[in-house]
């Protein structure tokens, strides 16, 4: 099984997900999101089509950038500004778990 985390180092919650997987001995690939950010095409792929449901709105780059106060396109923003996006996006096979919840993550496996 192929599986993926798409994070950044720093964050707390991609941790986590790294560590529920090398404990049980599942391969991963990391993927940091500043070096290689989301498509257009694999956001529409994760979010299916409701982008909101990805955006971090407890997240540095949320609250410096005024969200709460403006109108703006969340697909264009987690295109832009890859820091918004909530971590970690975990992908395979079997399907997309966005954050990290022990309980989703052992469906995936």
């Amino acid at each position: 099984m192929e599986l993926q985390i798409i994070g950044t180092p720093k964050c707390k919650e991609t941790a986590k997900a790294k560590r529920f997987f090398s404990d049980r001995r599942i391969n991963f690939h990391l993927r940091d999101i500043n070096e290689k950010p989301l498509t257009r095409k694999e956001l529409l792929n994760i979010s299916k089509g409701n982008y909101d449901q990805l955006l971090d709105l407890s997240s540095k780059a949320y609250s410096e950038g005024g969200y709460d106060h403006r109108i703006y396109s969340a697909e264009e923003e987690l295109l832009e500004n890859p820091a918004l996006l909530i971590t970690p996006v975990i992908r395979s096979s079997k399907g997309i778990v966005i954050g990290f919840d022990s309980a989703k993550l052992k469906e995936l496996i």
